[in-house]
């Protein structure tokens, strides 16, 4: 949605937002314009919400389970890596090139197969991208 009242020289930020989750199917009697029935699956979901310059946009996942979506729970090491570089006073626009090779491992060590692994790593490879600092 582009927004009147955001900083057109905003950075690109995300969140994470607990969002309610639903399923959705349609009734075999439904008519073409009705739209689908919903069915609330939890209060505990996850979506992504970011800000652009601009734009204030929401990410929302589902998958189809042959008879219904279903909204999922979104995660991602991208915007895990995002958040934590905020946290950490870090503006990806503004790291170097130099910064790259510890931003990708950053983001691999965020992976959700990889996390409990490398969980000691990601405050090392922080401070890596804080030394290398920005432009």
């Amino acid at each position: 949605m582009k927004s009147k009242d955001v900083d057109k020289d905003a950075t690109l930020k995300y969140e994470y937002l607990t969002d309610m989750q639903y399923r959705f199917f349609e009734e075999k009697s439904a008519k073409n314009n009705e739209p689908p029935q919903s069915e609330l699956i939890g209060k505990d979901g996850h979506v992504i919400h970011g800000h652009y310059k601009d734009y204030d946009f929401i990410v929302r996942a589902y998958k189809w389970t042959g008879s219904v979506f279903e909204e999922i729970k979104l995660y991602s090491s991208e915007v895990e890596m995002s958040v934590l570089l905020y946290e950490h006073g870090l503006i990806i626009e503004e790291l170097p090139k130099e910064a790259m090779y510890h931003l990708k491992k950053l983001e691999y060590s965020l992976r959700l197969a990889n996390k409990d692994k490398y969980k000691e790593k990601i405050p090392y490879l922080i401070e890596k991208i804080k030394r290398v600092g920005v432009k």
